[in-house]
């Protein structure tokens, strides 16, 4: 398993500002801002999962320290953030069959499942009986709408669909989402992205309303690493501009991010790694300041994760646990 990066405090409100929103486009590098970046239905690949997985079921503890000063589970924590308690099952070619999430400060699970078309491609998405989404694609099978039938089953009560168009060779060049604010009066937020000859992102222009929210601009350097400059233009008490550098594959490497009183400081990320090349261990220290943060990896014979203890400044704060099966 390769790294797994550690998000400043401010990427992560960044990122859930923004709307959750399930594509089967191909993966591409995407700043943190994109408002298809956080998504609820994920695939094992998603998931950082290696194997041919049938399930996972993840649960996360308060921690604390035994007599012998080592990190114990405390009690369960029944937080309603999804990544925090959630369950999966898989087909044997990666499809999600089944979504569980946990209800906030309850032992209630919310179960979803989901229905496939002839050919493959997901066609519903169904919870208690009740139809939550439909999903629709064009004639070559990209996705091209996925509509909301009920409002009390809506991501906002508002949302009532999305939209993706493609350029002439296939590539996604607009998303949007469709939010009824009543009267009549449908808003659309989404983003526009603008290609190079080869196809690669160059720029992403990201609207609410007729409002142009933000732009981020590409460069893609020799080594294979992305690099994104993003410009705000005000509103939501968004930064004023930001950076952020991503490997071949993906990993962030670096990110910084400006207000309108300065730099936000960037972390400094160490990282060890045992002698299968998986992460056990990624400290956080942040410049002129007095947290720091730590994740500690356990891993089962697959090299996947199944035993994450997260620290601040050398105390235990929480342990996640995965129970991992795979197919034969």
């Amino acid at each position: 398993m390769k790294k797994i990066p550690l998000r400043s405090c401010c990427l992560l409100v960044l990122l859930f500002i923004h709307l959750s929103v399930f594509s089967q486009q191909r993966k591409e590098p995407l700043p943190t801002v994109f408002f298809g970046q956080l998504r609820e239905e994920q695939t094992p690949a998603d998931l950082k999962l290696q194997g041919p997985v049938k399930s996972v079921e993840k649960h996360t503890y308060f921690a604390r320290l035994n007599a012998s000063g080592i990190p114990e589970k405390g009690r369960d924590y029944q937080g309603g953030i999804y990544h925090e308690n959630y369950r999966y099952v898989f087909d044997p070619q990666g499809r999600i069959l089944e979504r569980g999430q946990r209800h906030l400060n309850t032992d209630t699970w919310f179960t979803f499942t989901y229905t496939y078309n002839e050919k493959g491609y997901r066609a519903t998405e169904i919870s208690g009986g009740r139809l939550l989404s439909i999903y629709t694609y064009d004639t070559a099978g990209r996705l091209s709408e996925i509509r909301w039938p009920e409002p009390e089953y809506r991501r906002t009560r508002a949302d009532t669909r999305d939209s993706f168009l493609y350029d002439a060779g296939g590539l996604l060049k607009e998303q949007w989402r469709y939010s009824d604010e009543g009267e009549g009066i449908i808003t659309r937020y989404g983003d526009v992205l603008l290609r190079d000859s080869a196809g690669r992102i160059r720029y992403i222009q990201a609207f609410s309303g007729v409002y142009l929210r933000h732009i981020s601009t590409y460069k893609y350097t020799p080594d294979g690493s992305t690099e994104i400059r993003t410009r705000y233009t005000g509103g939501l008490k968004e930064p004023e501009s930001a950076y952020c550098k991503l490997d071949a594959e993906g990993n962030e490497l670096l990110s910084e991010t400006w207000f309108s009183g300065g730099k936000m400081p960037s972390p400094k990320i160490e990282s060890a790694f045992n002698e299968h090349n998986e992460c056990i261990r990624e400290k956080q220290t942040y410049p002129n300041a007095e947290e720091q943060f730590e994740r500690q990896y356990e891993y089962d014979e697959k090299g996947n994760w199944i035993r994450m203890t997260e620290f601040k400044n050398g105390k235990p704060e929480s342990i996640h646990e995965r129970t991992i099966t795979y197919y034969p």
